[in-house]
């Protein structure tokens, strides 16, 4: 392999990770804050909190 090519393949697996550990802390981070869902029963009793 040639070294640009080399250089190339390490640039885009460092990208690729950063990425993929810059999400994985930012959904760790964000956990208990994302509730998407609310139950019939937190509809129907007023549990809104927009």
């Amino acid at each position: 392999m040639n070294p640009r090519r080399k250089k190339r393949l390490t640039l885009a697996v460092t990208l690729i990770a950063g990425v993929a550990a810059v999400t994985s802390l930012l959904l760790y981070a964000l956990n208990s804050n994302l509730n998407l869902f609310y139950t019939p029963y937190e509809i129907t009793h007023g549990k809104n909190d927009t």
